[in-house]
């Protein structure tokens, strides 16, 4: 019997595969914004009616 492959596990242990540096990084930076308060989800009409004319 074989042995499954990495991402095979992680995806049947919901655990986040990362392949690049820069995934990796904007992950990080994700999971910091999220903990101090900025992972506010918005619509995108939310966000379209936030936007002011300049």
């Amino acid at each position: 019997m074989t042995e499954p492959k990495p991402r095979t596990r992680s995806v049947n242990y919901k655990v986040p595969y990362i392949t690049t540096l820069a995934g990796a990084y904007n992950t990080v930076k994700g999971i910091a914004a999220a903990r101090n308060g900025h992972g506010a989800v918005k619509s995108l009409q939310e966000y379209h009616a936030s936007i002011e004319e300049v």
